[in-house]
């Protein structure tokens, strides 16, 4: 199940941000506050999605979590992406058009170079594929045998070795396409330090379904407003913060864009990474010190997330536009 589900945002998630790219015209200096909005769309699914799957499959009997009802919240989902996709399917044509009235997302059709132009189809040569595949099976060795240790079980000691090898030999293989520009290459290297430390922000923002669960479970008073909330949707916070904040941040860079003073992208990124931190920093404090039964208020939780909301519209909406760019 996993497997298909990677496999299905592999191809949605890369392909619906180009999508949103192509709405507008190169260099748009609208397009940071576009993906600001597109980025409020997802958040209303998060919202809902969280709510949902948490009110039908988080349920508890006499104070003890139902675990067969977690088939609802897998079924709550997949009935939702159907519906999606057939909205999508039916509507996308009708909506969702390039700047001169073409449709968007049809198949390409490839002219050829011209000297000094930016390529539209990549070329790999034998010898680069070939480095390639030998580097990721030299970087997955190497990585197994620093993960490798008594007890540990197979998906770290190979398949996380082999993700981040392919990971590293695929940006190897990125470079090495024989069509793109000098230009186009620097670009791609810029790219390549903007992700390294976009890579720490997620590694972080992804606690929400991990780590900061937990502590919403064990570690948390969840009653609000005399309403004990699941645990499962304290996450909601985020995207309920996203959808009051996105309009203000899209607004916010439109108007610092008019007067010549708008961030640039890097720039915005490093807030983000600033505000996350901060967030955390936030509930290190509050959690410092904590006895074995004394618990953190769920006003904590709600604080750190506007700070990692804050850090996530900073970040995620303006390095997707920054790549569209």
């Amino acid at each position: 199940a996993l497997l298909v589900i990677i496999f299905g945002n592999g191809f949605f998630k890369p392909n619906i941000s180009s999508m949103v790219g192509s709405l507008y015209n190169k260099g748009d200096k609208r397009l940071d506050s576009a993906f600001t909005i597109f980025y409020l769309g997802i958040n209303v699914g998060a919202l809902l999605g969280n709510f949902v799957c948490s009110l039908v499959g988080d349920v508890k009997t006499n104070d003890v979590r139902d675990l067969s009802a977690f088939k609802w919240g897998f079924l709550a989902a997949s009935a939702a992406m159907i519906i999606g996709t057939l909205v999508f399917y039916f509507l996308k044509n009708q909506y969702i058009k390039t700047p001169d009235g073409k449709a968007i997302g049809e198949r390409p059709t490839f002219k050829a170079q011209v000297e000094g132009e930016e390529s539209e189809k990549a070329h790999f040569s034998q010898g680069s594929i070939i480095t390639t595949l030998f580097l990721v099976l030299g970087l997955t060795v190497c990585f197994h045998l620093i993960a490798d240790a008594p007890g540990v079980n197979v998906i770290k000691t190979w398949l996380f070795p082999f993700i981040y090898a392919a990971g590293l030999s695929l940006a190897f293989l990125i470079i090495s396409d024989k069509t793109i520009t000098k230009v186009e290459r620097e670009r791609i290297l810029v790219l390549y330090i903007v992700s390294f430390f976009v890579i720490f922000f997620w590694a972080c923002f992804e606690q929400a379904g991990a780590s900061l669960t937990f502590i919403a479970d064990q570690q948390t008073d969840t009653n609000l407003l005399g309403w004990n909330m699941p645990p499962s949707q304290v996450q909601n916070f985020n995207a309920i913060f996203i959808i009051l904040l996105a309009f203000p941040f899209s607004w916010l860079w439109i108007q610092l864009a008019k007067k010549n003073i708008d961030p640039i992208s890097p720039m915005k990124q490093a807030i983000g990474l600033i505000l996350m931190a901060i967030g955390y920093y936030f509930l290190a404090v509050k959690v410092n010190g904590l006895g074995n039964s004394e618990k953190i208020g769920i006003m904590t939780l709600i604080i750190m997330y506007l700070f990692h909301t804050m850090g996530e519209l900073c970040l995620s909406p303006i390095g997707l536009s920054l790549v569209a760019n």
